[in-house]
């Protein structure tokens, strides 16, 4: 090291290599520890570097690495001979090495030629599996064909059962009224309100909806059934037939026609002030409410099953 320290009347420490003085003696020691310092003062280290060994390739070329020597390798394509010969015009490097070197290339070589074949070898039995496989596979399509065939007359009667629904709303019922007219324009009468008292909600709601289907042409109607089974209903509903996939639709223009009888019942009061004067008008009054105090969610299962039965269309019909 070309620093030291110097003593007279107070501590002066000096570091001569980086021209630093200072008369503390902290200050100096952290000044060892600087990147500047080090840097100056590692020439061992770089001697040891600078005598680290290089690799060198028969084509010229050094590397540092023995790993970067051995990829270089993998893609120098010279041939032996013209390597030989430029090594030896370009450098220092002895015939002994050279030979080594040409050896263990060749050795290289070697153990890719043996790695080639290997993947050959496992190429041509993945080949052998798959041509096994293909086989097989043809053999279960044959299976499968006549299957096949018989499921494409289904779905292809699917579609065009669809196809014929979709022609049938969207031309012949393209002025059915809409769901929200149908039940703004139902009335329940005395005679319903009476059948409501005597044989409950689903029955007077379902005749209520089935009898104004009723008095609209097949056409004008705004709800069709395609599957009584799956109760598959189409709804008119702002203009546009809709599959009602939830039956969303179709509950709520139940539960809406729901509220209708209380507004008859109003009538019926109306007209009867003095009911509770007479058993028979107050016995009708109790029993009525009774009935429409049933819940929709109870009730909206069985008037579906019943709308499905009496509004389903016929293949005929959706072809005529």
């Amino acid at each position: 090291m070309t620093y030291k320290i110097l003593q007279k009347n107070a501590n002066i420490f000096r570091c001569e290599t980086c021209d630093f003085v200072t008369g503390n003696k902290f200050n100096y020691l952290k000044h060892l520890d600087t990147r500047k310092h080090k840097t100056l003062t590692k020439t061992d280290t770089n001697l040891a570097k600078d005598a680290t060994p290089n690799f060198v390739c028969l084509c010229g070329k050094s590397y540092k690495h023995r790993q970067s020597l051995y990829a270089h390798k993998k893609v120098c394509f010279k041939k032996d001979v013209a390597i030989c010969e430029t090594a030896l015009e370009h450098s220092n490097v002895n015939e002994n090495s050279i030979i080594n070197n040409v050896n263990n290339e060749n050795n290289e070589n070697n153990d890719f030629k043996d790695l080639v074949c290997k993947m050959m070898t496992e190429n041509n039995e993945i080949k052998a599996m798959l041509i096994k496989e293909n086989q097989e596979l043809r053999s279960q399509i044959k299976e499968l064909i006549p299957k096949v065939g018989n499921n494409n007359t289904i779905t292809n009667n699917n579609i065009n059962n669809k196809f014929n629904i979709q022609i049938f709303l969207n031309e012949q019922c393209k002025d059915a009224i809409n769901i929200k007219d149908f039940i703004e324009s139902i009335k329940i009468t005395l005679q319903q309100l009476e059948q409501i008292q005597n044989k409950g909600l689903v029955d007077g709601l379902a005749t209520a909806i089935l009898e104004n289907i009723g008095r609209l042409s097949l056409y004008e109607r705004p709800i069709h059934c395609t599957d009584i089974k799956r109760e598959t209903l189409y709804i008119k509903h702002d203009d546009i037939w809709e599959k009602d996939e939830t039956k969303q639709n179709i509950k709520k223009a139940i539960k809406e026609l729901s509220h209708k009888p209380y507004s008859t019942l109003k009538e019926w009061l109306d007209n009867n002030p003095n009911y509770m004067d007479d058993e028979n008008k107050q016995n009708y009054f109790i029993q009525t409410t009774r009935s429409l105090g049933q819940k929709c969610e109870s009730i909206d299962t069985k008037v579906i099953k019943k709308i499905c039965i009496n509004t389903y269309i016929k293949d005929d019909m959706l072809i005529n």
